[in-house]
């Protein structure tokens, strides 16, 4: 039997999208299967900018998801947002429309702080987590290094290949800006990994 992670991570759409608008969609239902209480449904419109798993059309979607609709104690809720509206959203189809593949909580919802990277595509013979390595620690468009360096401080779920993440961290400490290589070695150090010498200072 599958466990929720697994089942969320199991998702057959995976993308990267930018959240338009998080409004109100239905009304609050006492409860759903394996969730705290109270629920309110909700409806997000998603600008669709990288697929990384599954086939999904580039341009404007309207997903739905359950939020926590009283009091919570998680320390990630779903709905939010932490003024990071650029996420990898991990999507399944429901009754013909689209929903977050998590409900309450974020799991589902990772955020992105690197920037737009318009022209990636990812490589269909590798596991998702390359993907998701190469978003989240390749400086991308319209991001600073402080931003850039949040993202990289927030590090990677175990679904990254390690020798992939010390490939991409060792990278950035090599060639980043001073605070984003601070945050590369950071993640490294916490693997027991050697920061390397950076190659040029920008």
């Amino acid at each position: 039997m599958q466990q929720p992670y697994e089942q969320i991570f199991a998702s057959p759409l995976v993308v990267v999208g930018l959240i338009i608008s998080d409004l109100e969609a239905g009304p609050t239902v006492p409860c759903l299967p394996n969730s705290d209480c109270p629920m309110q449904l909700r409806r997000l419109k998603i600008r669709v900018e990288n697929g990384l798993r599954g086939h999904l059309e580039n341009g404007t979607v309207s997903v739905y998801y359950f939020k926590f609709a009283g009091t919570f104690s998680s320390p990630g809720p779903l709905g939010r947002w932490d003024g990071v509206s650029r996420r990898i959203f991990w999507l399944r189809q429901d009754s013909g429309v689209l929903r977050l593949a998590c409900d309450g909580h974020n799991y589902c919802a990772m955020p992105v702080r690197s920037g737009t990277h318009p022209h990636y595509r990812p490589d269909p013979r590798k596991p998702l987590g390359y993907a998701m390595a190469d978003i989240w620690f390749t400086r991308g468009e319209g991001t600073t290094d402080q931003e850039f360096a949040k993202g990289v401080n927030w590090g990677a779920p175990s679904t990254v290949p390690e020798a992939y993440l010390f490939e991409k961290l060792q990278r950035l400490a090599a060639t980043e800006a001073a605070v984003v290589r601070a945050a590369a070695c950071k993640q490294l150090s916490y693997y027991r990994q050697e920061c390397v010498a950076p190659t040029r200072v920008r």
